[in-house]
């Protein structure tokens, strides 16, 4: 009785053990990856306008940003983008900028650095030259030049000088063609 006992014992755990089937381990959704971004948004002589993010952190963030190698801008930052400008630049000149998160005054993070080249000034050496449109009593009240062979300016402009005859009817737009109007 015990041999049955045993066999029948031993088909049990086979057809348990065949029956089975092994679930796949469960695996912890991946967790966002966290990033810092230093973005320029737009340059003029001597300012520049850049857009700090933070991707994925909690908030708030405490964060310096460096110019070269001299601190810029330090503060803590209760969304997750700002935009910063930087106004003491110089003229046709490249910076290197870096953001860094700190936890506790130290750095814990930081984004890839950022270089950025401000504009060049104007050099000034312009050539005037004086243009008349229309004759007595015309008016400009507005200029915009496309290109140096193509302008247009509006107001009131009188084709000829005044006639015997009394009024005469002015005209609104101007075009420079590069040579006359």
């Amino acid at each position: 009785m015990n041999l049955k006992l045993v066999y029948i014992l031993i088909l049990t755990f086979l057809f348990l053990g065949v029956n089975c089937k092994k679930e796949p381990p469960i695996v912890p959704p991946d967790t966002p990856k966290q990033e810092i971004t230093l973005t320029l948004q737009d340059t003029t002589c001597t300012e520049a306008w850049l857009q700090l993010t933070f991707k994925n952190f909690t908030q708030p963030h405490n964060y310096k940003i460096y110019r070269d190698s001299a601190l810029a801008f330090t503060g803590t930052l209760f969304t997750n983008d700002t935009t910063l400008i930087d106004t003491t630049l110089l003229p046709q000149r490249s910076y290197n900028y870096k953001a860094l998160r700190l936890e506790s005054n130290l750095a814990k993070d930081s984004s890839k650095v950022l270089q950025i080249k401000t504009m060049d000034t104007t050099s000034h050496e312009f050539v005037w030259s004086m243009e008349t449109i229309g004759y007595q009593f015309s008016i400009i009240r507005d200029v915009a030049i496309v290109n140096d062979t193509l302008a247009y300016a509006v107001g009131l402009f009188y084709a000829q000088q005044d006639t015997p005859f009394g009024y005469q009817t002015p005209y609104n737009v101007a075009r420079w063609n590069g040579k006359k109007w």
